[in-house]
């Protein structure tokens, strides 16, 4: 009898204590909470995976939270995919401080100088004498970057200056290419490219997440190239028709560049994004096959051959 009256002491101080708010470092956690962590030294350190580690979870709970050390940034499973707490994207990586930043620039022809000014989150002017440049100046912004370009042909030199993410100036210079200059960018890099027809070479530059720049040599295109972008990547994408070949090189979410041949398609390739992967894709009427290449989100190049259908092909990727 003693037993059993014990044993329903214990469920009902079971209960009770499920029933109650736990508090860690405070006495008095709020009742809303079922935990409440309170520090004014000390921070809430979760799990800390990379997006391959990410990705093997199975059947991962929605809620579930964790910090993905391969693209920075504090992430959760909301049931159908990874988000991103401080962009709502996956994979994303850019602040709401660092988003702050902005830059106005000038170029005074007379006196062949220019200047820019970078305004960091925190209110501060920064600024950055800008070489002559005959055609003036571009500008592509990510969510955390500012990248200013431009080429002088008479000189046949050309500059790009990146204010980056934590306020400061990297300046790149830029080789002459006889088209100008393209740029894309994604949440955290953008990417400056172009091609001189006239030396039969190209160049891709990054300006990185981290605030660095990197570049790629870029086989002749005779059609040139194009770029598309998703959260964290970038892809630019060309074919040159007197070879009958073509390739694409895609940007890491790390800024790593990754090449990828691919053969010739009568019609040309077309691409789309989905959050985290790029596709390219084309078809090839006279010898009724075509190709899928798939920029993934670990940075690899996965290829679908595809079967002849007399209307082309068609995509398109999920996007939040």
């Amino acid at each position: 009898m003693k037993f059993l009256q014990l044993l329903l002491l214990c469920i009902v101080l079971v209960h009770c204590s499920f029933a109650q708010s736990v508090g860690i470092g405070t006495n008095t956690p709020s009742q809303g909470a079922i935990l409440e962590l309170n520090s004014t030294k000390k921070g809430f350190l979760p799990p800390r995976l990379t997006s391959v580690q990410r990705d093997s979870i199975q059947s991962p709970a929605a809620g579930l939270t964790l910090f993905n050390n391969t693209s920075s940034n504090l992430q959760y499973y909301n049931g159908l995919k990874w988000v991103s707490l401080d962009s709502g994207t996956n994979g994303g990586g850019s602040s709401a401080t660092a988003s702050s930043n902005a830059v106005i620039y000038g170029i005074d022809y007379p006196s062949s100088v220019g200047h820019a000014y970078g305004l960091t989150s925190a209110g501060a002017w920064v600024p950055q004498t800008l070489p002559y440049v005959s055609e003036g100046y571009k500008d592509t912004a990510s969510k955390s970057q500012v990248v200013i370009y431009g080429v002088d042909y008479p000189a046949s030199t050309g500059h790009a200056y990146g204010f980056s993410a934590n306020g400061t100036w990297v300046a790149q210079t830029i080789p002459y290419m006889s088209e100008g200059y393209f740029a894309t960018a994604c949440n955290n890099q953008v990417v400056v490219y172009g091609v001189d027809y006239a030396s039969s070479s190209g160049k891709a530059y990054a300006f990185t997440q981290n605030g660095t720049w990197v570049s790629v040599t870029l086989p002749y295109m005779s059609e040139g190239y194009r770029a598309v972008a998703c959260n964290n990547q970038v892809v630019i994408y060309g074919m040159d028709y007197p070879s009958d070949t073509g390739m694409a090189f895609g940007l890491t979410q790390n800024g790593t560049w990754v090449s990828q041949a691919i053969p010739y398609m009568s019609e040309d390739y077309k691409a789309f994004a989905s959050n985290n992967q790029l596709v390219v894709y084309g078809m090839d009427y006279a010898s009724s096959s075509g190709k899928a290449f798939a920029f993934t989100q670990n940075g690899t190049w996965v290829v679908q051959t595809m079967p002849y259908v007399s209307e082309g092909y068609n995509g398109t990727g999920v996007r939040n």
